[in-house]
């Protein structure tokens, strides 16, 4: 049975989301970049991928779909 790759560490996430910060501004805005980069670092440490394959691609969904949320929380406020 092939062995799957190893899960990524906090420190690899941290340095993916990190080179996330462009495609962050483009969400939200430069004001909010660092909340949507914070909440995707808590949201992968959470749950993180089974495997490295593909890392800055699966950061980036999770940052998408952690943006559309607190999209829809700030509408329900208002």
């Amino acid at each position: 049975m092939p062995k799957s790759p190893p899960t990524a560490s906090a420190n690899e996430l941290h340095e993916q989301v990190e080179s996330l910060r462009g495609l962050a501004q483009a969400l939200v805005g430069p004001a909010e970049a660092d909340d949507l980069l914070s909440s995707t670092y808590v949201k992968a440490l959470e749950r993180p991928p089974k495997s490295k394959r593909r890392l800055k691609a699966w950061l980036a969904r999770v940052m998408r779909n952690v943006a559309i949320d607190q999209g829809r929380a700030n509408r329900s406020r208002a």
